[in-house]
């Protein structure tokens, strides 16, 4: 499901806009081909990466600084991430797009009207909705 709809935000998105996907979401970047707010995997390419890392899992998946040193952190944003309305992620510049599992969602917050595609238990949603 996440495989196809990777592929299907690759042929149906603009080159520039911002996804906020699931945590662990690992192939994202390369078949989707498209730019993350935030991926869970720190990748230490300069020596002040670090602490911006921590301060945008923290705004897009809720993870406590404290919390991410002392624990795994993807465990931490799993637990999060369906938790978090968008109204609470604040980045800049915003998001345009989230992917969630509809499994995970309480159905009351899902707007059916409100999803842009889905690929089996796979949404995607414009950001904000």
């Amino acid at each position: 499901d996440l495989e196809r709809m990777h592929l299907w935000i690759s042929e149906h998105t603009g080159l520039h806009e911002r996804f906020i996907t699931l945590p662990g979401d690992d192939s994202f970047l390369c078949e989707a081909r498209r730019s993350l707010v935030v991926g869970y995997k720190a990748i230490l390419h300069r020596p002040d990466f670090l602490p911006e890392w921590y301060d945008k899992m923290q705004r897009v998946y809720g993870v406590d600084t404290a919390q991410a040193r002392c624990g795994n952190v993807y465990v931490l944003a799993h637990d999060m991430y369906h938790q978090r309305r968008d109204a609470m992620i604040r980045v800049n510049p915003p998001a345009d797009y989230r992917l969630y599992e509809l499994n995970q969602l309480d159905a009351k917050r899902v707007d059916p009207s409100k999803i842009l595609h889905q690929e089996g238990g796979i949404i995607l949603m414009k950001f904000g909705q």
